[in-house]
């Protein structure tokens, strides 16, 4: 999977020796999410331990799956590390899954 922003292209890695498609119901979050600059040609690692990951349709904010959990950030920057990197809140990024609520309407 690869997006371009501006000058940079963002991509989803793996490491050709590991196996991305084990058996088991656990989602896996063994890849990285990379950046590359097309002006000064380097690479850029912004996130270990990804399953996968999108961006939103004007490319400004990406989202990624990290075993059980979401997280949303500005796209081609690093996550901070804050003292609460772990916690759920507009701070870090990450999504409190516990809170979604669904509204089902039916059909008439």
């Amino acid at each position: 999977m690869r997006y371009t922003v501006s000058r940079e292209s963002i991509f989803l890695s793996f490491k050709t020796d590991e196996d991305i498609h084990d058996i088991d119901d656990k989602p896996q979050a063994r890849g990285n999410i990379d950046s590359y600059d097309f002006e000064s040609y380097k690479t850029e690692r912004l996130v270990d331990g990804v399953g996968s990951f999108d961006l939103s349709r004007n490319y400004k904010t990406l989202i990624y799956q990290s075993g059980y959990r979401l997280r949303v950030l500005k796209a081609g920057e690093k996550p901070s590390k804050a003292e609460n990197g772990d916690r759920s809140g507009r701070e870090t990024g990450w999504l409190n899954l516990q809170r979604v609520k669904v509204s089902i309407q039916p059909c008439r």
